[in-house]
């Protein structure tokens, strides 16, 4: 007996929920583990390619990402943008589509996203890099859990805690067309990879990228609930170069921690500015600034 898309949807965002409650819980059993080396990446290239040299194509499949991407607009030639937690690269595209020519260099640490981001290196001609590393506040390794939907890897959503918000469980049961079961017509397959990966504080990372890498003038930073403590490893970048910062969850405890002790102020985008925003953040992102930098802003048209 078949079942509609909705159904389907909806098992899917129960099976995931309640996979993540036993994770919470330590009750995972052997079933909910997958092996890593049966996960199945869909090779992108085609796929950045189009992306990257045709704006039309990507403003309809993230269209969204347009607005909170803009800010990156004023950055160029002789700056760097650090793109901590790239994914497969729809963030560096974003920055890009919004006229963004600063060097993009990413941050990524799950292996199975290396290779679409070496794709997009290739297609860059030296513009775009990126380290396959994890950031954190201390030299480390960290171990994740990826959540798999039929043998394939939903790596925008790999953390190093055992949370996943409701809203994040949405994302993949909205996504269930994108992982069809690994036989046609049988049950989904929903389960966790789990995998350990080496771990520096960004202050480490931009030491060893050296000359190379030009002033630092933005951060966008979306790890998966550990921003906290990758803006902790960031002190001397951060309080020495005092770049914007887009930050995913900046409404938790642990960011706004560290951007006040960094003597920062949260922000909200109006009209493609930065104003000050002390009330519950309106979006996933929110923009940090450092008061030193009010009339660079002004002159780049970022503040009113």
């Amino acid at each position: 007996m078949s079942i509609t898309p909705e159904e389907r949807s909806q098992s899917l965002l129960a099976a995931v929920a309640a996979l993540y409650t036993r994770l919470q819980d330590r009750t995972l059993t052997d079933a909910d583990i997958v092996d890593p080396a049966t996960l199945v990446e869909p090779n992108h290239d085609a796929f950045l390619t189009q992306l990257l040299n045709d704006r039309a194509v990507f403003d309809k499949r993230f269209g969204t990402f347009k607005e909170p991407y803009d800010l990156f607009r004023v950055f160029g030639e002789g700056e760097t943008v650090l793109d901590v937690g790239a994914h497969w690269g729809y963030s560096v595209l974003s920055m890009r589509h919004q006229g963004c020519r600063a060097r993009i260099v990413s941050v990524e640490a799950m292996p199975f996203h290396i290779p679409p981001l070496e794709t997009l290196k290739r297609l860059s001609g030296g513009s775009y890099d990126y380290v396959h590393v994890a950031a954190s506040d201390v030299p480390d390794r960290l171990v994740f859990y990826v959540p798999v939907v039929n043998r394939r890897p939903v790596g925008g959503l790999s953390s190093t805690g055992a949370a996943l918000t409701p809203d994040r469980a949405r994302i993949v049961a909205d996504r269930a067309a994108d992982f069809p079961p690994v036989t046609e017509g049988a049950p989904d397959e929903v389960g966790l990879a789990v995998l350990e990966v080496a771990a520096l504080p960004l202050d480490d990372i931009v030491q060893a990228l050296g000359a190379s890498v030009p002033q630092i003038g933005a951060i966008k930073m979306d790890i998966e609930g550990h921003e906290g403590a990758a803006l902790k490893g960031a002190r001397q970048l951060i309080t020495s170069r005092k770049p914007i910062l887009m930050v995913e969850g900046g409404g938790q405890p642990a960011v706004r921690e560290a951007m006040r002790e960094y003597g920062y102020i949260r922000a909200a985008r109006v009209d493609g500015q930065l104003v000050p925003w002390n009330n519950h953040p309106k979006a996933s992102d929110t923009f940090w600034y450092h008061p030193d930098t009010t009339e660079t802003l002004r002159s780049r048209g970022l503040a009113p």
